[in-house]
């Protein structure tokens, strides 16, 4: 214990009296960031960020591709949320670091002329089955590129119905992966396996922005082990009408749609509509309410397969399946409490409910308390149910969670972040003896610089520390303990 608060101790001194500001770091020509796991080294990371000219990155080390890049991995699209944000960012990608481990190593560059938007990389990946290896070989390894490019444009319109400019982004993007047949677990293979090869995939991405309306069109084609190309398709749109509006959703993707972290798409098609409905209020002491259901169907390829391989051979009708979600969001600064339920899956097209249906009521309150000078607090508390209709049972299962973010300056110079958070599980067995208990305690502390106002050019060291550890209960006690030291340095 002694020696974890020397260390401490010493890491407080550091941040105290080296580094700079955040955003004096931010601004120089080159920005170094490495993080050090005390307990898992392994998981380490270094990133380096050169800026020759202001429309200029370079990047090196571990890195971090989000927005359209997740695509590649999971074509997909994840369900809507009922609150989900009425529109689409037009910034469909983005280069950002990355605390993933050492591999895999990236170098990148962004650049940006007249709104025109590039980005490239090249990289060096290392395949999921040798990641126990060790020591590994080069056979292990696998070079991964990939490149976007994001071109904006107006169409002007001359009509009353419609606004005067419609903005438009098109986004191509291309990436090529090393791809390993991943073996299944099951004695029945779902489909035969293939030879490793380096597959290539191509996004065309169109977003147009109009007033109160918005849509988005994507259309992706990628390598297939078994002989012709996959296709996929993807449509999104949102309006708003006053203090109504609304998402739409569809997807399709042809059989046998091979992602590029090696994954067959099971979810060949979804269709999803949101409806929502925001209020506010004046005067009053509730702000604002915001509700919305999130309600769709889609087919899951993954139980075809299964049917083929089973001996009971079910009914066809059930890999259509659908789900619905609905949530209330009431707003009473300082408070906001939340009220929800969803019901999935469903199979419409059989039986409504299944063995598989679960019925998940939620209800969640949070407290965010008004920031005086550099203190700010929250605390957030929710429980969640799980009940089976189809299986004739009251309640099956019981989550409750709460925790609490405190956020302060100490030594005048240290920003603080403390919290704790502690999650309790119930499972009730079928025959209804003997409830099965769960838990976790976790407690978080991250210290960094405080940024300074002024502007310092000298080139100092920002470190930072994040820690966090773990209790894990069952019913016995004390399950296991989980923790880890980063130590963050920054240029």
């Amino acid at each position: 214990m002694k020696y974890i608060l020397s260390f401490f101790i010493a890491a407080a001194t550091l941040c105290r009296f080296a580094g700079t500001g955040l955003c004096a770091a931010e601004n120089r020509l080159i920005n170094i960031r490495a993080a050090l796991p005390v307990f898992s080294p392994a998981k380490s990371s270094f990133t380096l960020k050169y800026t020759p000219l202001q429309n200029l990155s370079l990047y090196a080390g571990n890195i971090s591709f989000g927005g359209l890049w997740g695509s590649f991995s999971s074509s997909a699209p994840a369900s809507p949320q009922p609150l989900k944000k009425a529109e689409r960012s037009s910034d469909v990608f983005y280069t950002s670091y990355a605390d993933k481990g050492l591999f895999p190593l990236y170098a990148a560059a962004d650049a940006s002329f007249a709104d025109i938007k590039m980005s490239c990389f090249i990289g060096v990946e290392k395949s999921a089955a040798a990641e126990k290896v060790f020591p590994s070989s080069l056979a292990d390894y696998s070079v991964c590129a990939g490149a976007a490019l994001l071109l904006p444009f107006t169409i002007g319109i001359r009509t009353k119905d419609f606004p005067r400019y419609i903005q438009c982004t098109w986004t191509s993007a291309w990436k090529r992966s090393f791809i390993d047949y991943n073996r299944p677990e099951s004695w029945f293979l779902q489909r035969p396996p293939f030879a490793p090869f380096y597959a290539d995939t191509l996004i065309q991405h169109l977003f147009v922005c109009g007033g109160q309306s918005s849509f988005s069109l994507q259309a992706s084609c990628t390598a297939n082990p078994y002989g012709m190309p996959s296709y996929s398709a993807q449509f999104d749109a949102a309006q708003k009408f006053g203090y109504f509006s609304y998402n739409a959703l569809a997807f399709f993707c042809t059989r046998d749609y091979l992602n590029q972290n090696g994954s067959f798409e099971n979810e060949r098609i979804k269709v999803f509509i949101n409806p929502q409905l925001r209020l506010s209020f004046r005067k009053a002491i509730v702000q604002s309410v915001h509700a919305g259901i999130s309600a769709g169907i889609w087919y899951d390829d993954k139980t075809t397969n299964a049917q083929k391989t089973s001996a009971k051979n079910p009914d066809a009708s059930d890999a259509w399946k659908s789900s619905v979600k609905a949530l209330v969001k009431i707003n009473a600064a300082p408070a906001e409490a939340e009220f929800g339920a969803s019901l999935a899956p469903l199979n419409l097209l059989h039986s409504a409910c299944t063995e598989q249906t679960v019925l998940t009521p939620e209800c969640s309150v949070r407290f965010k308390g008004r920031k005086t000078g550099d203190t700010a607090f929250s605390w957030n508390a929710g429980i969640e149910g799980t009940l089976y209709p189809a299986r004739k049972k009251v309640l099956s299962g019981v989550k409750a969670e709460s925790g609490c973010t405190g956020t302060f300056t100490v030594m005048q110079k240290i920003n603080c972040t403390a919290s704790a958070a502690g999650q309790l599980n119930c499972t009730m067995p079928k025959n209804r003896e003997g409830a099965a208990f769960s838990g976790s305690v976790k407690f978080k502390l991250a210290l960094k610089r405080a940024a300074e106002k002024r502007n310092v050019r000298a080139m100092r060291i920002r470190p930072g520390l994040n820690a966090y550890t773990e209790f894990i209960f069952k019913n016995s006690g004390l399950d296991k303990i989980k923790g880890d030291i980063v130590l963050k340095l920054s240029l």
